[in-house]
Formats: C-alpha cells, structure tokens, sequence
C-alpha cells in the first residue's frame, strides 16, 4: 500500500521482490484498525458504523427487559469498546466522514433510553454518562499527552519524547511594559479540568502544582 498516491497512480507502479510481483491494495487492517491509502480512515469508520447496527435490534429488544442499570453495562460492554479502540487515529477525520457513526450512536443511545427522536442529543449522553464521539477523541488525546508527560511509564517509550510541556516568552508591548507570558497555560489547564470530571472512570488524577 502506497499512502498519499491516487489510485490512477497507483496503478502506473509496479513492485517485485526476488522476480515476484507484488500488489499494491488500497487497503488494509493492522491490530484491527482498518487503513486506506489515503488515510481518511472512511474503511475503520464503516466497520464501527456496520458493527453497531448489527446491535439496534437487539437493543430494541433488551430495552423493555434490562432496567436502566444494565442496559448502560451492555452499552459498555458492546458499544463503548468499539468507539475507544484506535480513537485517537481514526477520529483525526473530517466530521462529514465521522458523520454516520454520531448518528448510529445517537440512536442507540436513544433505544436504550427509550427516547423519542426530539430528544436534545447533549442530554443523551448527559443521562447516560459517556461523552460525544468528538469529545472522547478530544479527551483520548489529552489523556495521552498527559500520559507521555506526567506518567510516561504507562505508555511505551517510543511516545515518551513525542510531547513536552513547551514554555516560551511572547514579549507583548502594552502601555510600554514587557510582559511574559506561559505558553499552553490555558490548554494544561483545560486538560487538568477535563481529566478530574473522568478521574474515576479512567484511574487517573491530574495535581496541579
């Protein structure tokens, strides 16, 4: 597979190795998560998408059986999974392409609750305790930066020099004063905030000193 060729292209390049042809596929899965070789991660996207909708019926049946209880475990048990694993790639996508999957989740969500379609989406998850496909990729993200600066021995080293906590002087004249000021302030801030509200769910607590 040859990433950031068209497929016309791809189609005028050849490859052998020791006089055997190899061929160039437009796809392929690594520890299931499926690539393309345009990396807008359209494959991974519709497996989720096909995964989940295989279990509306079955939500449909579950929801007047389950009290409320365990009707949030099966969600975690057989939908969460699939949205967490690889989030922090395939999400890094153009919304239009993430489109399918928010609406599929939406509606489970809805089954499981029982909702009507009137219902405002930001209360779904509100009332089931778990957060937007958008939003757990924001905090996936985060909780991996922080991870790599605080924690570094949780994750592998080869992620260890990937972020630093940068700190920098932007010199900005107001009313003939220099003022310095601390780069990322707000966003380490924001990553404290974000990570106290999933403390318990994640086992991680952010101190700041």
């Amino acid at each position: 597979m040859l990433y950031g060729f068209s497929i016309r292209a791809t189609d005028c390049i050849s490859l052998t190795f020791n006089g055997i042809d190899i061929p160039i596929v437009h796809t392929c899965k690594y520890l299931d998560i499926r690539f393309d070789d345009q990396l807008t991660w359209k494959n991974h996207i519709d497996y989720i998408y096909n995964k989940l909708k295989q279990l509306t019926g079955i939500f449909y049946r579950l929801k007047s059986k389950l009290a409320y209880r365990w009707l949030q475990n099966v969600c975690y048990a057989f939908v969460y999974p699939y949205l967490l694993y690889g989030i922090e790639i395939y999400a890094n996508t153009y919304a239009s392409y993430l489109d399918k999957l928010v609406k599929i989740n939406n509606k489970i969500l809805r089954i499981l609750l029982n909702q009507s379609v009137c219902t405002n989406v930001p209360q779904l998850y509100e009332m089931f305790g778990l957060l937007p496909i958008e939003k757990l990729y924001s905090f996936q993200v985060l909780l991996l930066v922080f991870k790599c600066i605080h924690c570094s021995h949780l994750v592998p080293s080869v992620y260890v020099d990937r972020f630093a906590i940068i700190t920098v002087k932007c010199i900005t004249i107001i009313r003939g004063l220099v003022r310095n000021y601390i780069y990322l302030t707000q966003e380490l801030l924001m990553v404290r905030n974000v990570l106290n509200i999933n403390a318990v769910r994640c086992g991680i607590t952010y101190r700041c000193h």
